[in-house]
């Protein structure tokens, strides 16, 4: 570990205590009953579109119509099935609901949709995973979700703009301000109560979040006798923050969280051996790692009384959204997509 220095400053009237950091170092499974469902194609499927916006049709420019000369297929797509072709045969092949290969049922990925297909299933596979796909957009989720906290400049809805698979998620939108909140409680799904909980949800945040002098924000929470959150800093890296019986801890991560693209995030809290981390994509980041209660030295601290031990709380109440306690100086939007919660590791979906 390096040797820098670091300065503390206290961010006064801030319900969680920050600092500045000064370092010198810084698929979808479709299947079709069509029986051989025309020549289009064979094994490709038509050209989807990227994974956030609108697919094309079935074929490159048209698609078959069940058996007539067609062009060619064009390539499997990403998240979002293309629209596919008019009539009931199969355009391009592969398709979103269930596309053929030579008369043999193949599981496509993500092909573009065959014939006018319903849209394609979420990748959400997870145990409790929930990808919004059963709600309505613009609307607020029913189960497993309640407790919404809303700012008055903020917003919380199933948004069908942006998904990670599927077409829906969760989209959360804050105007510049200070003290601000969108966030949503989760059950549990039967892990919460408990000695350990593990969080996970596919993320998109258009920009890095800024604001005016030292702040961090919060994404994944956790409550039990005390509480702990994790989130990101002023540098746009990742961040947890401790607090709870007159104690208000903190520890920097190394890692830049990535913008403009989806991103994986993990948080793993366990109460009993006292340790809490964060992962994205799949690796942990080892500079915001708590174990037995300790944060790294040098990265971290606590204010009120100062020392670097923390009582990581056994999870009772997990929460999902944005918070931030300190002044954001440009509008945050911000997608949340396939959340899962669990007693064990639930890892990264595939990424398209």
């Amino acid at each position: 570990m390096s040797n820098s220095k670091f300065r503390v400053a206290t961010v006064a009237g801030c319900g969680l205590c920050l600092l500045i950091l000064a370092c010198a170092n810084e698929s979808k499974t479709d299947i079709d009953p069509t029986p051989e469902g025309g020549a289009a194609g064979e094994a490709q499927g038509g050209e989807g579109g990227d994974a956030v916006e609108d697919g094309n049709g079935g074929g490159t420019t048209s698609a078959s119509a069940g058996g007539a000369t067609p062009p060619s297929g064009g390539s499997a797509g990403a998240n979002v099935a293309g629209q596919g072709g008019v009539s009931p045969g199969n355009a391009g092949g592969m398709g979103a609901s269930i596309g053929n290969v030579g008369g043999k049922p193949v599981p496509s990925a993500t092909g573009g949709q065959a014939g006018g297909a319903t849209a394609p299933l979420s990748t959400c596979e997870a145990p409790a995973c929930d990808d919004f796909e059963k709600y309505s957009a613009g609307t607020r989720p029913g189960a497993p979700w309640s407790e919404f906290e809303v700012s008055a400049t903020g917003g919380l809805s199933v948004d069908a703009s942006r998904a990670f698979s599927g077409t829906r998620s969760m989209k959360f939108t804050m105007s510049p301000g200070a003290d601000m909140v969108a966030r949503m409680r989760h059950a549990g799904s039967g892990v919460v109560p408990g000695k350990e909980v593990f969080m996970r949800a596919m993320m998109f945040l258009e920009k890095t979040i800024t604001g005016q002098g030292v702040f961090h924000w919060n994404l994944m929470r956790t409550e039990g006798n005390n509480s702990i959150v994790a989130g990101g800093n002023a540098s746009g890296k990742t961040f947890q923050n401790f607090g709870g019986q007159g104690r208000d801890c903190y520890v920097h991560g190394g890692n830049p969280i990535p913008t403009g693209k989806w991103v994986c995030i993990e948080y793993h809290v366990n109460g009993q051996s006292d340790v809490a981390e964060i992962m994205l994509n799949g690796v942990v980041d080892d500079f915001t790692q708590v174990t037995s209660g300790d944060a790294l030295p040098g990265l971290s601290g606590c204010l009120s009384p100062p020392g670097n031990n923390w009582d990581i709380p056994e999870p009772k109440v997990v929460r999902f959204g944005f918070t931030m306690h300190h002044q954001l100086d440009r509008p945050v939007t911000m997608w949340l997509d396939d959340i899962a919660v669990s007693n064990k590791r639930i890892g990264c979906p595939s990424q398209k």
